[in-house]
């Protein structure tokens, strides 16, 4: 596969790896599986830590933002200079 984008590339790159490494752990302890097998378990497992890690990015922005609205608030309330 040809990216002419390097930083598509670089991306794509790093994904495969992955995509690599969680095939070679599964089919390690599933030794008995097949390519199909194998491919939708790396699948589902890859999209599950996909799923976690936006959540807690989600959770994570929502406190942000509000503690960006309480500070802001404890500002406005502020006498002026």
């Amino acid at each position: 596969m040809v990216i002419a984008d390097p930083d598509q590339a670089e991306l794509a790159s790093h994904a495969i790896q992955i995509v690599h490494a969680k095939i070679e752990e599964i089919r390690a302890q599933k030794p008995l599986w097949g390519p199909s097998q194998i491919s939708v378990l790396a699948l589902l497992e890859i999209a599950g830590n996909l799923v976690r890690e936006r959540k807690s990015i989600d959770a994570y922005r929502e406190e942000l933002d509000r503690r960006c609205s309480d500070l802001m608030g404890e500002l406005s309330r502020l006498p002026p200079a």
